[in-house]
């Protein structure tokens, strides 16, 4: 048999059409409390909408071959991909320099995402997740600075995992840097 007895040459046209549209909106207030301690807030707001549009037109033959029926005419299918995402996100961050050489950076956050598909998800699919975190800088000279710190996160889809982490930047000359880094994830699902 030939491909062309199937009319596998001529099979289906299809003209895809994808549709995006994404916002995002970030505001933040920063306020200097002391001359040592900035405290500040931020919001961000972000949404995607993605439809995708797909139209087909099967030649008898080639909807014979892949569904086993007898149709005459060409057939007309159609079909939709759509997605829309959205996230808000709020944190509250405080940054407190104790000397010259030691800075500390605190902050607590708030994340609520949404997702609704009926390609993907049947449906609609939300996730809250709550944030912990708080990283100690310590300048021992212009060329050596140590980072560390831990994040705690806590989500309802993902359940709640705190990383610590270490690094160690050395500036070595004026264009280049070396950066030694630790992170590790500790897992804890509910």
């Amino acid at each position: 048999m030939k491909s062309a007895d199937y009319g596998l040459d001529s099979y289906d046209i299809n003209k895809p059409m994808r549709l995006i549209d994404r916002e995002h909106i970030k505001v933040s207030y920063r306020q200097q409390v002391s001359a040592d301690h900035e405290v500040k807030v931020q919001y961000y707001y972000d949404q995607s909408d993605m439809g995708e549009y797909h139209q087909a037109v099967l030649s008898p033959s080639f909807y014979n071959l892949l569904f086993g029926g007898s149709v005459t005419a060409p057939v007309y299918a159609s079909s939709e991909v759509d997605l829309l995402e959205t996230r808000h996100d709020l944190e509250l961050q405080s940054t407190w320099e104790a000397a010259k050489n030691l800075r500390l950076i605190s902050a607590v956050g708030y994340r609520w995402d949404e997702a609704d598909s009926e390609h993907y998800l049947s449906g609609k699919a939300n996730d809250e997740v709550f944030r912990l975190s708080s990283n100690l800088e310590y300048r021992a000279s212009d060329r050596w600075v140590v980072n560390t710190g831990a994040m705690f996160e806590r989500s309802q889809m993902g359940g709640s995992f705190c990383l610590p982490n270490s690094v160690w930047p050395i500036n070595c000359q004026s264009r280049s840097r070396f950066v030694l880094m630790s992170l590790r994830r500790f897992v804890r699902l509910t």
